[in-house]
């Protein structure tokens, strides 16, 4: 037990290193532009309020999957923001977002029909 939660230490001191390198300079998305990812067959769409491009790896369909995981970057897709999470309405059981401040993920429907996203990036708000 003792060697497990070592080891289980270790990784997670690891990932609190690694993680922020990986995401700066836009490295978190593997050094890729939206644009890249598009000529890989990734599906990418602008969304949102801010119109940021938004991928999803291929053969996702974002809004019908139960559970998505995005690429977010700026407007003109160029600078990776972060990644966000989709769930459908039916996985989704009303759990905070951690990286928004600890509120309910948003209702991209607007109506309470979901998809459901959390931002694991700041989104300014």
């Amino acid at each position: 037990m003792k060697k497990l939660l070592t080891t289980m230490s270790l990784v997670a001191a690891l990932m609190l290193v690694l993680a922020p390198a990986a995401v700066a300079g836009g490295r978190g998305s593997g050094g890729h532009s939206a644009d890249q990812l598009a000529q890989a067959g990734w599906t990418c769409f602008n969304a949102g309020p801010n119109d940021w491009t938004h991928c999803a790896s291929p053969g996702k369909k974002s809004t019908s999957a139960k559970s998505t995981n995005i690429k977010v970057f700026t407007k003109n897709g160029s600078a990776f923001l972060g990644s966000e999470i989709l769930l459908s309405a039916d996985v989704y059981n009303g759990q905070p977002c951690a990286t928004d401040n600890g509120e309910p993920y948003h209702d991209l429907s607007g109506v309470g029909t979901g998809p459901y996203a959390c931002h694991h990036f700041s989104t300014g708000g």
